[in-house]
Order: C-alpha cells, then structure tokens, then sequence
C-alpha cells in the first residue's frame, strides 16, 4: 500500500542526474543538536573521556569495517543534562531521548562512490551507543570483535551503476517519468540498511509539486519502499 504524505516547506528543489557519468551520492547533513547553555561544542574528540574515545573509535571500527580510514571527525558536542533537566524538569514534553555525547563523522570516498555521508553517533555517559543513522552489526559479531585479533569486514555494497540501473528499470515498469530525479544516501532504521533513495518530479502544478519516492537495498539492489509525497512552495 502506497503511502500519501503531505510536506509544506519553503523550498524544494531537485536536480537531473540522469546524465551524469559518475554516479556519485551523498546524504544530507546530520548535525548535532544543542541545549543553548548547556553544551560544549567539540573539533576533536581531545576533550572527551577516554572510555567514551574508546568504545567511540571501536564501534565505528564494527560497523565500518574497512571504511574506517574513510571517515574524518566532523563535529561534536558534549551536553550537561543535570543542568538541563534542573531548569527543564518536564521531560515528558520532549520529543527525543537526550544524550550526553554527539559525535558527527564525514565518510566521503569516491572511489566507494560517495562524496559526502555524515555518520552520526548519540552515546549516553557510559558510552553506550543510543542512536546512530549507519546499519549496526548482529551481537555475536560486536561481541567477539577484537580490534587486535579481527580481521576488518569488507564491504559488499551494490555499484552505484546498478543501483540507479534498478531505480530506471523500476520507474519504466510503473510509468514514472526520469527526467527531473534527485538521489539520496539514506538509512533506513526501520530495516537497518542503508539505501539509495530516488525522487522522481511526477507532476508540477502552480507551487504544487508531487513525486514518487523509491529506497533500494544498498545492499542487494532490491526495492524495499516506494511511496508519494507533495510539497507547497510558498513564494
């Protein structure tokens, strides 16, 4: 079943790509989320505790495995929840869990076909691991990973190629129109995998706009959601 959604922003714009010979993606950036007064911004992780840097740089050993030497520390913040919380007591109206530690890291590689993913890591003040928008490993393997003795995982992604070769074949079999698409790196935490998401422009009327949207399974290349959305661009 499709689902409808109805989006009103200010702006909305798409790009045509299907020209392009390098299929190059890149996510959108995923910044850290401050408490005005109540957090440290960070350029490195020198600041932070050691056993935070530790389970920090090993958890992204797990899950990147040999694309660990891809990623290069972006932005962080450290936050003071006590102080929070004291002049904030009603935690019930917040609409997310707080964490006392942020960590945005850059993975950008063409040669992997990507210029820009931004890797975000939530840990709470013992450095477990609350929220993080790239596919966590199954427990065994976390588990059992020594970072001395393990050997680091290669990635098996699908081309960028096929990816969009997939998303062309699956727009021509339900008649929606390529010309004006954009692309997306995008997690999908639901399924814990990482996706190519295309939106293609279906209609345009006055400062309406409507489109389909695909994910595919990086993974594998298969079509894992497709939906429609609107958007209102107000002038």
């Amino acid at each position: 079943m499709k689902r409808i959604l109805i989006i009103i922003i200010l702006t909305f714009t798409t790009s045509n790509i299907s020209s392009q010979e390098n299929k190059i993606v890149e996510g959108r950036f995923n910044p850290v989320s401050s408490f005005i007064d109540y957090s440290e911004f960070l350029e490195d992780t020198e600041k932070v505790p050691e056993n935070i840097k530790i389970n920090l740089e090993l958890y992204l050993k797990v899950i990147l495995g040999d694309w660990f030497d891809k990623i290069t520390f972006y932005e962080g913040l450290i936050a003071d929840l006590d102080g929070y919380f004291k002049e904030n007591p009603l935690t019930y109206k917040r609409g997310w869990l707080a964490t006392k530690y942020q960590f945005v890291y850059l993975l950008s590689d063409e040669n992997i076909g990507i210029s820009k993913y931004y890797i975000k890591i939530d840990m709470d003040k013992y450095g477990q691991i609350i929220n993080c928008n790239w596919p966590s490993k199954d427990f065994n393997y976390t588990y059992s990973f020594n970072e001395k003795t393990t050997t680091p995982f290669q990635n098996n992604f699908q081309s960028n190629e096929l990816m969009f070769e997939n998303a062309m074949k699956w727009a021509k079999a339900n008649s929606v129109p390529t010309d004006n698409y954009s692309v997306e790196l995008t997690y999908n935490k639901e399924k814990n995998i990482m996706c190519f998401t295309f939106t293609f422009l279906t209609e345009k009327r006055g400062n309406s706009k409507s489109y389909r949207v695909a994910e595919f399974n990086w993974l594998n290349g298969l079509k894992v959601a497709d939906y429609s959305t609107k958007s209102i661009t107000n002038h």
